[in-house]
């Protein structure tokens, strides 16, 4: 089994193509990658900044390079031993001119030898067999009327073009030119009405849908993966690379969004074979574990960075928290405090305003498990309201199971569902009770055409369940609790508040060594280095409480009727000290991702601003109070300041804690592009903005020559003295990147062992050691510094910690080997915290004689 060793992510489109990472090929080998992770590479719509809008499986993207170049790149990244693992995306594509599968279908409909490729109803459906297009700004007749719907002929080919788009034209035999349909206003919208294709307008989508999207998204239409033929068509160049051994390994693409996704995986790993690393994104939910059948290496690491993320958080401060953020926001009527309702309220908002498309599509399957016994039902609205229910209250993002009667286990969850549904729903009992009927009792004794009809319906469910948690929760939820934003993050739970040492340790011994450690990613909503500096909030909850009522006062007048509303302003001020760059020249640019953000942020919580009818006035009433904040002579940011310093200062050390958690803990360790240094961006597209990688080579070189006329323990002070220009990030990155290679065994099989810690702040120390065949690693570190040290910056000197132990464990030589300053430790009754952390507030031991 290829063994990815460390991995790092980038992102390829027109502006980083294969020429770019051939570039940087050799900082990438000294900085101890292993494996690069390419987001997707196959043809996407032009212009495209992430990939996942595919309209070509089995063609490179020409705007980022050629076969050609990919095939040499492999082969240079060969020399260094590093690997390729590739994102795939089996679940969508895009509605896109250049998706000639798709124009086919709406050139020739059900007759498209591509008919059954797209996950559509255009058999029997109820929009009189014809696909809908919800992609106009108006009607066709307003459109055709202003002359902006018209025919057009592009490669030899007559189609419709409006609204940017264009889209394929089936003349049905007749001689017609472009010029001589758009003559007749009645020749064009009656050929229009001939079309397999229906447009309208893009609101209707809200409620009449006959294919699935991928979440809400129009212009992403799904597959139909699980039809062989499907299958066999759309990964053809992904396993002719894996056989050909230039893809290593395979990311899979929101695997949710399959209908049957261990048959997916299973299929999968058959072309593959055993040698070929295998991970899924997928989202897990608290303690949910992944499916233990599913045929792959383990998930993309969501899971870990919600672990380390809670780790961090100093979980005393929940209440102190949560109390004020109450007060602060009791203003805003349409929030619930109650998180559970808060989400139900979110959810439910998304599948009534956005999903009733898919939810009727839900309701007339479900009809037809058993007509008879549906028969019976007096009120359909009632039984349709039940569906969605199932949807709004199913607590994790799906179900598994795609044969009936289900597992004990399977039968078990969806039995717990229906409860949930009728504790909150007692009004609709028997509608509950009759779905609990035709799923979980009448397949036990019927006959297999029932059950398979019954599975249809379940795996069709599970497939919107998805979708409506994300939309529901991480893109609306996220931005309307705000509490603690640190934890409104992708594979997070808002309604844990910390984690002991001891539930980590635990999540550690119970993790699979091939999972993907993940701090940051291309969908995660702060960067990893803006969650490290929240979470110093927590530790320091009343200087917080204080400094924001402080606040709140000076920054009044700079609202304009009372806009932003308060739970919007807490946001804003919790964004401001978990982001404010580090250097006054960056502020300018600041400013600007500000308002970029800030617009996106209040238009995701769909509270005072949503996409669909923006709210100018209230988005730049927003925008303007945040930009006075920003302003460096006002009263506002002299107070600001100070506490903000305080906690970049402290948030350094939980960057560096993150990135040592994240090499030596159990799975493999990915750098998202960039994050060898602070990450103080936000939410994509920020997230996806053009790395400095010529600064980073440059810090690389002189971190050289750093090493090389220096003596460990000095280099040492200088690179934490200067720790705020993020060069001891990237030195700490490299180095464990090297040593994983060094001790690829201690790593990939080394067991995981907790460590005892003694003494006064035994509470206040993380430490374990990785184990494989008598050699050891020792991590140790230090947990919420803000709230025992009370000083406004990080402590030069832990003398204070001299009484507190790391209970190492026995080995032959009794010597340890400090990592990080070259020391020599001996070990007799345990390592005192103090000496630990003498030169670094970090430890990393090796035992034996190296």
């Amino acid at each position: 089994m290829y063994n990815p060793i460390s991995t790092y992510r980038v992102q390829f489109h027109k502006g980083f193509s294969f020429s770019d990472l051939e570039g940087i090929i050799p900082y990438l080998a000294q900085l101890g990658v292993r494996t690069v992770y390419a987001s997707p590479i196959m043809e996407a719509v032009p212009g495209s900044m992430h990939g996942y809008d595919s309209v070509n499986p089995n063609f490179i993207n020409p705007e980022i390079g050629t076969d050609e170049q990919f095939k040499s790149i492999k082969a240079k990244l060969g020399k260094h031993n590093i690997g390729w693992l590739q994102d795939i995306v089996p679940n969508h594509m895009a509605f896109h001119e250049h998706n000639l599968w798709l124009w086919d279908v709406l050139e020739k409909g059900e007759h498209s030898e591509y008919a059954k490729f797209f996950d559509t109803c255009l058999s029997g459906s109820f929009f009189n067999n014809k696909l809908i297009l919800p992609f106009l700004g108006n009607s066709i007749e307003k459109l055709t009327e202003a002359g902006e719907l018209k025919a057009e002929e592009r490669n030899g080919k007559t189609g419709i073009s409006v609204s940017g788009s264009f889209y394929p034209l089936n003349l049905f035999g007749e001689k017609l030119s472009a010029g001589e349909i758009n003559a007749d206003t009645g020749v064009l919208l009656s050929l229009l009405a001939k079309q397999a294709y229906e447009l309208a307008p893009f609101r209707a989508a809200d409620t009449h849908i006959n294919y699935r999207r991928f979440f809400i998204v129009n212009n992403l239409i799904c597959l139909n993966i699980q039809r062989p033929e499907v299958f066999t068509i759309f990964h053809e160049t992904a396993l002719t690379y894996v056989k050909q051994g230039l893809f290593n390994g395979l990311r899979v693409d929101h695997i949710d969004g399959q209908y049957a996704p261990e048959a997916y995986l299973q299929k999968l790993r058959d072309e593959c074979g055993n040698d070929t690393y295998i991970t899924v994104e997928k989202i897990l939910v608290k303690n949910e574990l992944l499916p233990g059948k599913w045929p792959v290496q383990g998930n993309t690491g969501y899971d870990f960075l919600s672990k380390v993320n809670n780790l961090l958080t100093y979980a005393p401060a929940e209440k102190n928290l949560t109390d004020f953020y109450k007060t602060f926001a009791a203003e805003s009527p349409d929030l619930d405090f109650d998180l559970s309702e808060e989400i139900h309220k979110r959810k439910a908002y998304i599948l009534n305003h956005f999903m009733q498309g898919e939810l009727e599509s839900l309701y007339r399957q479900f009809i037809g498990i058993d007509q008879s016994g549906a028969n019976h039902i007096a009120d359909a609205g009632k039984l349709k309201q039940a569906i969605g229910e199932l949807l709004i209250c199913c607590p994790v993002y799906r179900y598994f199971g795609t044969a009936f009667p289900l597992t004990a286990a399977q039968h078990d969850e969806f039995e717990g569902l229906i409860k949930l549904v009728q504790e909150r729903n007692k009004e609709l009992n028997t509608e509950s009770a009759f779905i609990r009927f035709v799923l979980l009792e009448k397949p036990i004794y019927s006959d297999d055409e029932y059950r398979k009809r019954a599975a249809d319906f379940y795996s069709r469910l599970m497939q919107f369940s998805g979708p409506l948690m994300a939309k529901g929760v991480e893109d609306t939820a996220m931005y309307t609790y705000n509490r603690f934003i640190g934890h409104n993050e992708v594979g997070g739970s808002q309604s844990v508040f910390g984690i002991s040492r001891q539930d980590f340790h635990a999540f550690m011994q119970s993790r699979k060594l091939t999972d993907i450690n993940s701090t940051a990613t291309h969908d995660t909503k702060r960067g990893e280095d803006v969650r490290a500096r929240l979470n110093v909030i927590t530790g320091i909850s009343d200087e917080w409480i204080v400094a924001v009522k402080t606040w709140q006062n000076l920054a009044s007048k700079f609202k304009v009727n009372n806009m932003p509303d308060a739970n919007d302003e807490y946001f804003i001020y919790q964004t401001l000290t978990g982001s404010w760059p580090d250097s006054h020249a960056e502020l300018p640019e600041y400013r600007e991702r500000l308002k970029a953000y800030l617009e996106k942020a209040l238009r995701e919580s769909k509270r005072r601003s949503n996409y669909t009818e923006p709210n100018t006035e209230y988005e730049k009433a927003a925008i303007d109070f945040t930009l006075k904040l920003t302003e460096t002579d006002s009263e506002f940011y002299q107070l600001f300041s100070k506490l903000q310093q305080m906690v970049s200062d402290f948030g350094k050390l939980n960057s560096l804690i993150q990135v040592l958690l994240k090499h030596t803990c159990p799975g493999i360790p990915d750098t998202y592009q960039g994050c060898e240094l602070y990450d103080l961006s936000l939410v994509d597209p920020d997230n996806r903005r053009p790395v400095d990688y010529a600064k980073r080579a440059e810090i690389a070189f002189q971190l050289r020559e750093l090493i090389a006329g220096s003596k460990a323990a000095d280099f040492l002070k200088e690179l934490w003295r200067s720790r705020a220009d993020g060069k001891i990030k990237l030195w700490l990155s490299s180095l464990l990147m090297n040593l994983r290679s060094k001790h690829e065994k201690l790593f990939s099989e080394g067991e995981y062992l907790p460590l005892e810690v003694s003494g006064r702040y035994s509470e206040n120390i993380l430490a374990f050691a990785r184990r494989y065949k008598g050699k050891y690693l020792v991590a140790a570190v230090p947990l919420h510094l803000p709230a025992i040290c009370k000083t406004e910056s990080l402590p030069e000197s832990f003398d204070f910690w001299s009484d507190t132990k790391v209970i190492l464990p026995a080995q032959n030589s009794g010597y340890w080997k400090n990592l990080l300053d070259g020391s020599e430790l001996k070990n007799d009754s345990g390592i005192p915290a103090n000496i630990l952390f003498k030169k670094l507030p970090l430890g990393l031991l090796l035992s034996g004689e190296e």
